[in-house]
């Protein structure tokens, strides 16, 4: 068995569990990360490696009929207790069982796991997945940003680095553009900085990320440690 797959098969434990002193946040963070792609809108959405469930809890109590895909048994059970629809695999293993007209698809943390052509090739599959105007967000490290480093090398099953201008790329190549980067949500429920709340943290993070990408490349640009991309379906080329 390579390093590798002995990593995964011992992600929880080395990722730990939250807990319940981070519920709240992460809550906050994906309902407000869900609102930012569908609006007030509902319909079928997948998160395709969902880990503890947080973000298919969310989705589906925001009126969503929910699906996740995840590689991790352990993770699959524990969904399905919760009631969710969740299958053990990959995006290729369940493709035929997986419907095939989702409004949503939602990756976070996923795609730094992937080599450039596995990204390539889930894409253009999930354009025959995806309903007409349907979207993909991805979370990953921000290649772009100088402050990235830690999550991307913070774990030896990253592939790939990844920036809006390279997602701009594989979407143009797999049947997508990329409708917007952004930088991640990050939650400023319970967190306290320096004995501050954490809303002046966040607006402090945001005014470096102003002043550095402005003095470095001339105009603004995501500089938070993980980006998020909305990727929606191109139109069909013209007869």
């Amino acid at each position: 068995m390579s390093l590798v797959d002995r990593a995964y098969r011992s992600y929880e434990l080395w990722k730990g569990d939250a807990g319940i002193a981070d519920e709240a946040p992460a809550r906050d963070m994906f309902a407000r990360e869900l609102r930012r792609a569908m609006g007030t809108r509902t319909g079928k959405v997948l998160e395709i490696g969902f880990g503890e469930g947080r973000f298919l809890d969310v989705a589906k109590e925001a009126g969503n009929e929910v699906w996740g895909l995840e590689i991790v048994e352990t993770y699959v059970e524990r969904a399905k207790a919760r009631g969710h629809t969740a299958l053990v695999g990959t995006l290729e293993s369940a493709a035929g069982v997986l419907p095939h007209d989702f409004d949503a698809v939602f990756l976070f943390d996923v795609f730094e796991h992937m080599d450039i052509e596995e990204i390539d090739a889930m894409l253009s599959r999930l354009v025959g997945m995806t309903s007409s105007n349907g979207i993909v967000v991805g979370r990953f490290p921000n290649g772009a940003s100088p402050f990235f480093g830690r999550n991307q090398y913070g774990d030896l099953t990253h592939k790939s680095i990844l920036s809006a201008l390279k997602m701009r790329q594989l979407a143009v190549l797999s049947g997508w553009r990329l409708a917007g980067a952004y930088d991640e949500i990050r939650s400023h429920v319970g967190a306290r900085f320096w004995g501050l709340p954490s809303r002046a943290r966040l607006a402090l993070a945001k005014l470096i990320g102003f002043v550095v990408s402005n003095a470095f490349l001339g105009r603004s640009h995501p500089m938070a440690p993980n980006l998020v991309v909305h990727l929606k379906r191109a139109p069909d080329p013209a007869p």
